[in-house]
């Protein structure tokens, strides 16, 4: 069987995707948290700032440059500076309370880490990491996300943008795992 434990009976689960700079040594571009209610949250570094997270947009790799940043500006609101990004982010999560954070890929979770680490250590949201990229692989999980990522597509949001795949890593979740 695969290895997931219930949630705790206080915590929130919340999916989480990241769009970052590059693979070798990436910054955060854009950040999505996907509620198992539903609420979400989205936020993407304005492309108007100089810099990204202190690293100049020549460090952009080619993919992201071709595949990710011209689905910026989709979601309403969601441009911000790196400060507004921390705080944002930091007061949707308290705003849940005790919050386990499911994700694929281990950069997203550390990208969020480093983000928040820029608060206050008392205002720092409670998170508890949990790791499911085990569902990457399961076909139904697979047929599961694909769906998610065709309604997202509604929205001119496609497969690498940080909202469409915190949805589908939560379709992929209840695919493979069913509801609580």
């Amino acid at each position: 069987m695969l290895a997931f434990t219930c949630p705790r009976a206080d915590a929130v689960q919340v999916f989480l995707d990241t769009e970052f700079t590059n693979l070798e040594t990436p910054s955060l571009l854009s950040l999505a948290l996907v509620a198992d209610d539903g609420r979400e949250h989205y936020v993407e570094l304005d492309m108007n700032e100089r810099a990204i997270a202190g690293q100049a947009m020549e460090q952009v790799s080619d993919f992201v440059r071709s595949t990710v940043l011209p689905m910026w500006s989709r979601v309403p609101c969601a441009a911000a500076t790196y400060a507004q990004m921390v705080r944002r982010t930091s007061a949707w999560l308290a705003a849940l309370g005790p919050v386990e954070v499911l994700y694929d890929y281990s950069v997203d979770f550390e990208l969020l880490e480093r983000l928040l680490s820029v608060e206050e250590p008392g205002a720092r949201p409670r998170l508890e990491p949990v790791h499911v990229g085990y569902l990457l692989d399961d076909a139904d999980g697979k047929l599961a996300a694909a769906r998610s990522l065709g309604l997202s597509t509604s929205q001119g949001l496609g497969e690498h943008h940080a909202l469409a795949d915190a949805r589908a890593l939560r379709a992929r979740f209840h695919a493979v795992h069913g509801a609580y």
